[in-house]
């Protein structure tokens, strides 16, 4: 069974680059990494208490064929954004990976520029 038959377009991955400003000097924003087809399932996502810290739990997954994605990426489609937690190229098989994201909030989402 091929799970690529449910996944659907419009997502895109965000990356935090770094670029030249206007001025010439470093300056870093998020950038259009790649546009990618997937599919974003809820999970049961809670704040845990560790080493008194306060550790996420994933609380969505995306599933998108392999790509070039990674830990601290956004991904959006729409109005909706995800942080990228962990990335698993499942039984490192390269046939489709798991990507753990949190859903941001509306007052942590950002506009960006295609």
């Amino acid at each position: 069974m091929n799970v690529g038959r449910y996944f659907g377009d419009g997502w895109a991955v965000w990356r935090w680059q770094e670029k030249e400003n206007k001025w010439g000097e470093p300056d870093k924003e998020w950038v259009k990494h790649l546009d990618v087809e997937g599919i974003m399932r809820p999970l049961s996502g809670e704040m845990r208490n560790e080493s008194k810290k306060d550790t996420p739990i994933s609380d969505h997954r995306f599933y998108c064929n392999p790509i070039d994605v990674k830990a601290g990426d956004k991904i959006k489609k729409d109005d909706e954004e995800y942080h990228v937690n962990f990335v698993q190229n499942v039984m490192n098989m390269d046939i489709f990976l798991q990507v753990d994201c949190n859903k941001l909030p509306s007052t942590e989402r950002q506009e960006y520029e295609e």
